[in-house]
């Protein structure tokens, strides 16, 4: 009877035993009795890397449109254009400044004289130009011949004008001129004595450009004007007196045919 009872205590004992240790393996965290022998807690899977992402094509954009227009372009030889002496083509908007090189003609009305009178001459003009459609010229012009009295005459006149172009984006541009002038002359009279004049009188015209290369054109310009003498001798010494009525005039009018060159900057 009492071994019966022993092999039952021990049998209990195993029991109890049995399920402390797998509590213990259970559970990681708690700690293994002294004296137990415990299962080890299983070992956690790593994690699985991730699977690699599928490289995409990489799509090269194309430049923008001004990059590509502004690139330089390559030669025959497939070598870059000489920076230091490429110069872009100027647009007819970039002028500025001019250089006027002209002719004048002035048309002279012979009247009742027999003489058959002509003057010319070369003149030369600054010009500037604010804006597109508005310049500003200060020239220099001369004539020389003989005029409407069979008298020698030689002028020198300086001008300032302003121009009003009337369409600046066509190959021909009108325009028109008007301003005011001063000049010299000294006219020497058959079988007279050399006279000195001076004049001071304004001046209005049309005209048109033609322009052949961004920066050169030519240009046709007819002036009309009306002019009075200013020099001391004026009162005294009348430039003009009818043959007829004896009437005395210091007073002149007239028409001027420019034609030239002009060179912008």
């Amino acid at each position: 009877m009492l071994v019966h009872r022993i092999q039952f205590a021990g049998t209990l004992v195993g029991a109890i035993g049995s399920l402390l240790c797998r509590s213990v393996a259970a559970d990681p965290s708690a700690e293994c009795p002294t004296g137990w022998f415990c299962e080890p807690a299983p070992a956690t899977d790593a994690p699985r890397p991730a699977p690699p992402e599928s490289a995409s094509p990489r799509i090269e954009s194309a430049p923008p449109e001004s990059e590509a227009l502004a690139s330089p372009t390559l030669d025959r030889d497939g070598a870059l254009p000489d920076m230091d002496t490429y110069e872009p083509k100027p647009a007819q908007g970039d002028r500025s400044w001019g250089v006027q090189l002209r002719f004048d003609l002035p048309l002279i009305d012979a009247g009742d004289s027999p003489a058959h009178p002509f003057m010319a001459g070369p003149g030369l003009g600054f010009l500037f130009l604010p804006l597109d459609h508005i310049g500003l010229e200060l020239a220099v012009d001369s004539a020389f011949g003989r005029d409407a009295l069979d008298a020698q005459r030689r002028e020198l006149a300086v001008s300032g004008a302003l121009l009003a172009f009337f369409d600046t984006h066509r190959l021909v541009q009108v325009f028109l001129s008007t301003g005011l002038f001063h000049s010299w002359a000294e006219v020497e009279p058959r079988a007279s004595h050399a006279r000195h004049y001076r004049y001071f009188g304004a001046f209005l015209g049309l005209g048109a450009e033609l322009t052949f290369h961004p920066l050169t054109s030519a240009f046709a310009r007819l002036d009309g004007f009306m002019r009075g003498r200013v020099d001391a001798g004026a009162s005294n010494d009348p430039e003009f007196v009818h043959s007829v009525t004896g009437e005395t005039s210091n007073s002149s009018a007239g028409a001027l045919l420019r034609v030239g060159a002009t060179r912008y900057f």
